[in-house]
């Protein structure tokens, strides 16, 4: 008999060796999101990082204290003869990152990939369907068509499924009187403490109801989602689709996902968001400049350099985006 390190996960015949951190310095991070994005497990010695909570922590490894592992990801067997579920994932730039947690899911799974661009020709595991692109709703849209099975899981290309129960996990959620499940979101090592603190708030960890659903990754009935997919708008799809209807989150499916915030790119999106927002009287947090003006004086003071730029900037695309909306009803 071999021993194995504790935490070392046997990978198509080999022995993966995983990486021991007990801190969250930069340096440790940065190795921490190489890990991840390669599957390589991740023990942790220490205490919560500050900034961070258990329940961050706790899906991103395979070995930690006690308070900690209480959160980690479960492994949630399938039921016998459990229906197919169809992971849907736009993408025009590379290979999905999901692909090699979505092949190991204990509930059976297929994927299509909708390649739009420059993206990849096949993908190992998924069936790969190459359209031009025609819009975040038109596009995913015209992807339902070619789905044959009774249950569609919408995902973006830069979302992580944490564990093999992550659809199973989802699925047990999507009961009679729910109309679609939304993965609750964890922040890569790297992301900056404002960028968790809005995920967190975004996706808690806990039960409970969510405005929308959130295509990072939402999980649906079929023929309910193609009955409703109808409204055409730019962006946003996931909020125009599930206005009205009753979307709840599965605090255990968790998905990786973050980004790296620049002022562009917070203006554009915000300003893309609320225009759509506007135009079909969903809650705006800004309804406009004067609102913004009113806000400005407390954002000042909401934290660090970085967060105060980004948060000036979604004000400036929230306020934007709310004037060009009513314009347009």
């Amino acid at each position: 008999m071999v021993s194995r390190a504790p935490g070392s996960v046997v990978e198509e015949g080999l022995v993966v060796t995983p990486l021991r951190l007990s801190q969250a310095g930069r340096h440790d991070c940065l190795r921490w999101d190489a890990a991840l994005r390669v599957g390589r497990p991740v023990v942790w010695t220490g205490a919560v990082p500050v900034g961070w909570t258990a329940a961050e922590v706790g899906p991103l490894v395979v070995d930690a204290p006690p308070e900690i592992m209480r959160w980690a990801v479960l492994e949630q067997p399938a039921p016998a003869r459990a229906p197919c579920v169809t992971v849907v994932i736009p993408t025009h730039r590379c290979v999905p990152w999901a692909m090699r947690a979505l092949r190991g899911q204990s509930w059976p799974t297929r994927t299509l990939v909708v390649c739009n661009g420059s993206g990849p020709r096949t993908v190992a595991g998924a069936e790969v369907w190459h359209t031009p692109w025609m819009g975040h709703a038109a596009t995913r849209r015209a992807a339902l068509e070619r789905v044959q099975t009774p249950y569609v899981l919408l995902m973006t290309d830069d979302g992580i499924p944490r564990g093999r129960g992550f659809v199973a996990s989802m699925m047990e959620q999507l009961v009679e009187g729910v109309d679609a499940v939304v993965a609750r979101q964890v922040a890569w090592p790297t992301a900056a403490r404002h960028v968790r603190e809005r995920i967190r708030a975004w996706t808690p960890a806990s039960p409970g109801a969510m405005p929308h659903a959130d295509h990072v990754a939402t999980l649906y009935r079929t023929d309910e989602l193609r009955r409703w997919a109808v409204k055409e708008v730019p962006i946003a799809e996931d909020l125009a689709w599930t206005q009205e209807r009753r979307v709840i989150r599965a605090p255990a499916a968790v998905v990786l996902h973050s980004h790296v915030p620049t002022v562009e790119t917070l203006v554009r999106r915000r300003r893309a968001e609320h225009a759509v927002r506007a135009r079909l009287g969903a809650p705006v947090p800004i309804e406009g400049f004067r609102a913004a003006l009113s806000a400005l004086p407390g954002t000042l003071g909401s934290g660090p350099p970085a967060a105060i730029v980004g948060s000036v900037a979604e004000l400036i695309g929230m306020a934007w985006g709310a004037h060009e909306g009513r314009r347009a009803r």
